[in-house]
């Protein structure tokens, strides 16, 4: 090696030697863990030496993942936990990417020890107020519990991460006085975007699992039924998850008949290099929440106080978004959202996008919004976090 290049590989350790370390903390069984380390990593990786501290769920979610894996602790193991609490100085970032009522009171004991404590936000109402729901008694005092302890962290907090402007603002008229910065759920890539132009056939999809009691695939299958039949051979439908049950399978295959090779639907595993060309070659992604979300413990309300993977693929991938009106959609991207009232007026407007004269306008309004949520801006918000 010349002494150029070593005095360079020299400067480079050291400079990495001498950058802050940003810990990401995650111990539940989340669905989204891979996509969320990700993100945090690419975000992180310049300006800060990331680490991940994961439990053994965790680890085996993400082992087929090198960049990751190569830089995680188990903290599963008590002796890892111990290195960890060690390990961490007052210059250093801890940041939670998953709270649940299972890992609570460990984040809460974990606050005591960290003054640089950051917590990802998804499901604000949790952190805000004590539950109204009337159900299992159990459940009541788990999310009083768990509300308290929120609470607690929350006032003690360096910082907390949303996934959009809109449950910014809501937190702020919420008197959260915390410092609140925006890391999306995904933000939009370059390399993942690919302007597909319309030949006579409208690809519409509807990503996430097939669940009937989730997602009301009733009102798009009612707008199917009642398209002109010229305009239902230019559309096809394609649900971009598998069924979560026998009775969901039987919904697609019934809706199926009626409407032939205009539905495409999955029956099993989609991996990920699958999941992503097929929405590269889609023309819109097309959402159809329930606004008012209740769990075991909390009601939120999507797109206000709680997030949505729906409109984070749209901006992801620079697509074109269609919703139901009253999901409230960030700022961002409200120029190439189309919103529909019901399963008639969803209909005449899958009826008029599949003549397909509005496609290039819509398209490239998509992927200049989806540009305003780049990995480059991102990282420039939070620089010197």
């Amino acid at each position: 090696m010349r002494p150029n290049q070593e005095n360079s590989l020299y400067k480079g350790i050291l400079n990495y030697n001498n950058m802050k370390k940003i810990y990401i903390f995650e111990n539940t069984n989340s669905l989204h863990i891979e996509e969320a380390l990700i993100t945090h990593y690419k975000v992180f990786e310049q300006e800060y030496q990331v680490k991940f501290c994961l439990n053994n769920r965790a680890i085996n979610r993400i082992r087929n993942n090198p960049t990751i894996f190569n830089n995680s602790m188990n903290i599963s193991k008590f002796t890892n936990l111990v290195s960890f609490l060690k390990g961490v100085s007052k210059s250093d970032i801890v940041v939670y990417t998953t709270i649940s009522a299972r890992n609570i009171f460990l984040l809460y004991v974990l606050s005591l020890f960290f003054s640089k404590n950051i917590y990802y936000i998804r499901n604000a109402n949790s952190w805000l107020s004590y539950t109204k729901h009337s159900g299992n008694a159990f459940y009541r005092a788990i999310s009083l519990f768990t509300t308290f302890i929120k609470k607690i962290i929350l006032k003690k907090s360096y910082q907390v991460f949303v996934a959009n402007s809109n449950i910014k603002n809501y937190l702020v008229a919420n008197n959260v006085e915390t410092a609140i910065n925006i890391v999306p759920y995904k933000f939009f890539d370059e390399d993942n975007y690919n302007l597909i132009q319309y030949h006579n056939e409208l690809r519409v999809v509807i990503p996430g699992g097939i669940d009937i009691s989730k997602k009301n695939l009733s009102l798009i299958r009612e707008s199917t039924n009642i398209l002109p039949k010229n305009a239902l051979k230019k559309i096809k439908i394609i649900l971009l998850g598998k069924p979560a049950r026998q009775e969901d399978l039987d919904f697609c295959i019934a809706w199926k008949k009626e409407i032939g090779d205009s539905l495409y639907y999955y029956t099993s595993f989609i991996s990920n290099d699958e999941f992503l060309q097929a929405i590269k070659r889609s023309h819109y992604i097309l959402g159809m929440l329930n606004i008012n979300f209740q769990d075991k413990y909390n009601k939120e309300i999507y797109g206000i106080s709680k997030d949505t993977g729906i409109d984070a693929q749209a901006i992801a991938y620079g697509k074109p978004l269609i919703i139901n009106q009253e999901y409230k959609v960030i700022d961002e991207v409200k120029t190439s959202t189309v919103g529909y009232t019901d399963s008639i007026n969803l209909s005449d407007i899958l009826e008029r996008l599949s003549i397909g004269d509005q496609y290039d306008n819509i398209s490239t309004l998509a992927m200049e919004n989806s540009r305003k949520i780049s990995l480059k801006n991102i990282k420039i918000r939070l620089k010197g976090l």
